[in-house]
């Protein structure tokens, strides 16, 4: 609960309202055994609302609180976070292979257990998603070979550090931030720090996460297909 108000009246109309409610048990605990570097999986499927082909690389990573979180989100944002980022440059702009290509880590949220690391590019009219996969990988391996430049980690530290400060800004955005620090980093006084670790990240964690985790024997690769024929 966040915002202007007083905590003591808050707890007090807490205790009414919901104090009354017996404490169910205590769930028990989510294991998640994924195994990492399981070789390449690649899965075609028809998507009926589809009007060009896409193709969804997915890669395993750590969980939120892990020491390289920090590096791959980073590297996400590097990628493929916006217009200027590089896959949308080179895949984009520069080949014209794809509509537009985006990054992201943790897609689906925080997790307490391994998570995903996932390039999506939606394909031009006419390109082979087989076409992109090869684009897609080449911006990787060239980060795995050649690491990243100042500039490129210091205007990600700089998203990373305004989304945090913007995003005190709203109530919704700082009660749903505790309760992130609290469940994934063990403390809700973790929202004041947490922003350390990214911007302790240097080119060489960066270049070390990319040819850890982004490996071909670490992903799954979803092909996606407009229906065939004429649309009714």
């Amino acid at each position: 609960v966040v915002g202007d108000f007083d905590p003591a009246e808050a707890h007090k109309l807490i205790e009414q309202y919901f104090g009354g409610i017996p404490r169910a048990k205590d769930a028990p605990p989510v294991v998640c055994d994924a195994t990492f570097n399981a070789g390449e999986r690649r899965e075609s499927v028809t998507d009926d609302k589809a009007t060009l082909p896409a193709l969804l690389r997915i890669y395993l990573v750590p969980e939120y609180k892990h020491q390289d979180h920090a590096a791959l989100e980073l590297l996400s944002t590097i990628l493929g976070g916006g217009e200027s980022s590089r896959m949308n440059r080179a895949i984009a702009r520069e080949a014209k292979a794809a509509l537009t290509v985006q990054v992201g880590l943790d897609v689906t949220g925080p997790h307490r257990g391994p998570s995903t690391f996932a390039a999506l590019a939606i394909a031009n009219q006419g390109v082979s998603t087989d076409s992109v996969d090869k684009l897609i990988s080449i911006e990787i391996a060239k980060v795995v070979a050649d690491g990243v430049t100042d500039a490129e980690l210091a205007k990600a530290k700089n998203s990373r550090r305004a989304r945090e400060i913007f995003g005190r800004q709203q109530a919704l955005n700082t009660a749903e931030s505790i309760q992130r620090a609290n469940m994934y980093l063990g403390s809700p006084g973790a929202i004041n720090t947490d922003i350390e670790r990214y911007m302790k990240v240097t080119k060489d964690d960066i270049k070390r996460v990319a040819r850890q985790y982004l490996r071909p024997d670490n992903s799954v690769v979803i092909l996606i297909k407009p229906p065939e024929g004429p649309r009714p």
